[in-house]
């Protein structure tokens, strides 16, 4: 109940919720664990909804045409996953845990439902799609600037310390390798 109560409160930090979207809201949100390396989901069926990870990590990969392994987002407490939009994922891109998480999910009914009939949908909707593109558009900040210069950056951003270095390398197109040389001159 606190996730939702979480998810809520993210909301009305967007704009004033009425009674009625809080209450639609918490019978449509439904709670899910989700076991560390699992994927958040498995049946393309279940790729339309609206996530919000209350605990844990997600990341988002791919394999890309030489056959390297690319992680190309993260997600953490707090952040809102939005699946339905397939265009921005590359083909055959997953998203998994990277620890056990808790996740709520909203079906794109539910979805659809509150755009349909709550003038403030819209408005929310709009403000989750620009955080979801300020996060899209950090990785290749990242990628623009030194490795070492990047890796303090995401490490200002994500909790480093609780992924494995070679996501982390991955995300930020380096060698483990030369990852290690950063974080061993960082200490």
């Amino acid at each position: 109940m606190s996730c939702i109560l979480n998810l809520l409160d993210l909301l009305e930090g967007y704009a004033p919720i009425s009674a009625d979207l809080r209450s639609y809201l918490s019978n449509q949100l439904h709670v899910q664990a989700i076991s560390k390396g699992e994927p958040l989901f498995s049946d393309l069926r279940h790729a339309s909804r609206t996530w919000m990870l209350c605990s844990g990590l997600l990341k988002s990969t791919y394999t890309d045409d030489s056959g390297k392994q690319i992680v190309s987002r993260f997600w953490q407490e707090g952040d809102i996953v939005l699946s339905k939009n397939r265009a921005v994922f590359e083909p055959g891109e997953r998203i998994t845990t990277v620890e056990t998480s808790i996740v709520l999910y909203m079906d794109a009914v539910a979805t659809e439902y509150v755009l349909d009939h709550f003038s403030l949908g819209h408005l929310l909707a709009r403000k989750i799609y620009f955080n979801d593109a300020k996060q899209r558009e950090f990785r290749a900040k990242l990628m623009q600037i030194p490795p070492s210069e990047a890796y303090e950056l995401f490490c200002q951003a994500y909790p480093a310390e609780r992924m494995l270095l070679q996501d982390i390398a991955a995300f930020l197109n380096i060698r483990p390798y030369s990852l290690s040389r950063i974080r061993a001159r960082r200490r």
